[in-house]
């Protein structure tokens, strides 16, 4: 697991500020870069990209470990190893928020979701509330069913859906169960949603279905040809799944009123990536594809791009698949540039400003942005 130590390291070099493994440009206009380790990527081939480094860090991990996720949670980046160690980190400068082991190795966790003042994780049939400042548990909950994907909550309840077809709602106060609802067929839930007002879910079957946050009330259901893939992402007013009919959906999520279908010609095997000109979907033989977020259609595919990065302004910052970061103009359907940045297996989607962040196996971590 990542090993920590006590000591706390604060120094001022070229106007740059080290803290414990992470530097800290001191002026954003004449960005400077000294580090005591190695850079993960080279800043002059930043800067023949128009990117530069906002900062990097670097967490000491044992032989046997590495990094497995990325996970961006409002102004954290969360850091899982595949140990199932959690380094919560602030994702503006790099500097390391708390870190713990969140789970036995061996056991399995099922995502990692925030409401305001909390984080929280399934761990095997456990949902565990941690305080997003220290880490500590919050409170810990006994589950009497299996969970079949992410727990999501809102203002009043946890929604946590079982292997059984059937998502329970709890109240968030006392983690009392108030009531429980599932598909008209029990088919298989795989992901779900949850507003004040309303809460969306998906299953293996093809249904995308809401009902009322407070009581097991249907809203609306959509079918769609075949089972959907999840998971389902809501952003804005409408919710967005690939289906294995090959189609990526928009629907809009308080009604379910249908807005746009786009055929990808290959079975799916993930949810979109969603941003605000484009919705992103990988399929293994085509690539890449950018949706018009709009309109639904195809502005272009990039067979070598793999999953969305980032966005910022007409560019769209994408995963490759061999080792690098490819730069694309939305608007002209073309490649503008591409960075070979070796050993760099992980990034985090960010669908919320122009952030980067890439990570080695090894714990090498860097936030990068636009120069303009």
């Amino acid at each position: 697991m990542f090993k920590l130590t006590g000591i706390l390291v604060l120094f001022t070099v070229c106007g740059c500020v080290y803290k414990g493994g992470a530097v800290y440009v001191g002026d954003a206009n004449q960005p400077v870069w000294q580090s005591v380790r190695e850079h993960l990527v080279s800043p002059k081939q930043l800067a023949d990209s128009g990117l530069e480094i906002v900062w990097q860090n670097e967490l000491p991990i044992k032989q046997g470990e590495s990094l497995d996720k990325l996970i961006i949670l409002g102004d954290k980046l969360c850091v899982l190893s595949n140990r199932n160690f959690l380094t919560v980190l602030n994702r503006f400068d790099g500097s390391i928020v708390f870190s713990k082991v969140f789970a036995e190795a061996e056991f399995p966790v099922i995502g990692l979701g925030s409401y305001q003042d909390e984080l929280f994780t399934i761990e095997s049939r456990r949902l565990i509330e941690m305080n997003p400042q220290s880490g500590a548990d919050i409170r810990i909950t006994s589950l009497e069913f299996t969970a079949a994907c992410p727990a999501v909550r809102n203002s009043a309840f946890f929604y946590i859906a079982g292997t059984d077809g059937r998502i329970r709602a709890f109240r968030a106060a006392d983690m009392v169960k108030m009531f429980e609802v599932g598909a008209p067929d029990d088919s298989a839930i795989n992901s779900v949603v949850a507003e004040d007002e309303f809460v969306v879910f998906t299953t293996d079957t093809g249904r995308c279905i809401s009902f009322a946050a407070n009581a097991s009330k249907y809203l609306w259901q959509f079918d769609a040809e075949g089972g959907i893939v999840g998971p389902l992402a809501k952003n804005g007013d409408s919710v967005f799944f690939g289906s294995k009919d090959t189609y990526v959906y928009r629907l809009e999520a308080a009604t379910g009123k249908f807005i746009w279908k786009c055929l990808m010609g290959e079975r799916l095997e993930k949810g979109p990536d969603v941003a605000a000109k484009c919705v992103y979907r990988y399929s293994r033989n085509k690539g890449l594809a950018a949706i018009d977020r709009a309109s639904g259609k195809i502005l272009w595919r990039l067979p070598e791009g793999k999953r969305l990065i980032a966005e910022a302004g007409d560019k769209a910052y994408l995963a490759s698949g061999v080792d690098g970061i490819i730069v694309a103009d939305i608007g002209k359907s073309e490649r503008q540039s591409g960075i070979s940045i070796p050993g760099v297996s992980k990034y985090a989607v960010n669908a919320i400003d122009s952030k980067i962040y890439i990570a080695d196996d090894m714990g090498r971590i860097a936030c990068l942005k636009p120069t303009k």
